[in-house]
């Protein structure tokens, strides 16, 4: 990963009415074109995004998106480079707490609607040793085809991830909810 430049502290200026509302009517046409949610502009992302592009128009002045953004593929090639350095940065903290017992864990059974496959998803909410709560997904596995989808199927794929992913064992007391 290159190193990051360093940018300035943004100016924050206030913007005119009008451009407001121009900046709206681009929220609603992406909203509408290309099918994503209302709630898609106000997420952590999208929000990255549209102040990084913000940024760079004001360093460089106008600039073709076309030549900015980057190919799907590169994204997706990408995804897995960035959630590994991520899981390295918590993977100590989340162990520990694995390992220590000190973790609630959420699931979430759930289907696609294309290919008709079952997932499983595990997230841990655990408090660090400075009291901070957090929420960290662990993994998220195809549901075995030939395994009823019940309590006791769950938490054999949920030990088994563990094991395999971090090599603990949570037979400890812990709580394990569905939502």
């Amino acid at each position: 990963m290159r190193p990051k430049k360093k940018r300035r502290a943004p100016v924050v200026k206030e913007v005119s009415k009008e451009t407001k509302q121009d900046i709206t009517d681009l929220c609603v046409k992406y909203c509408a074109m290309d099918l994503r949610s209302f709630d898609s502009v106000k997420g952590r992302g999208f929000q990255q995004v549209a102040q990084g592009l913000i940024n760079l128009g004001a360093e460089y002045g106008p600039v073709d998106v076309k030549k900015v953004l980057p190919h799907p593929s590169t994204i997706s090639r990408k995804t897995s480079a960035v959630a590994q350095q991520v899981m390295n940065e918590f993977f100590p903290e989340v162990e520990k707490a694995l390992k220590d017992g000190n973790c609630a864990f959420d699931t979430d059974l759930w289907t696609d609607p294309f290919t008709k496959r079952a997932y499983l998803t595990v997230e841990c909410t655990y408090c660090t040793e400075n009291f901070e709560l957090r929420c960290a997904t662990l993994f998220t596995v195809a549901f075995p085809e030939n395994k009823k989808k019940d309590g006791k199927n769950i938490r054999e794929v949920i030990d088994s991830e563990l094991l395999k992913q971090f090599a603990a064992d949570i037979k400890k007391k812990s709580n394990v909810r569905h939502r």
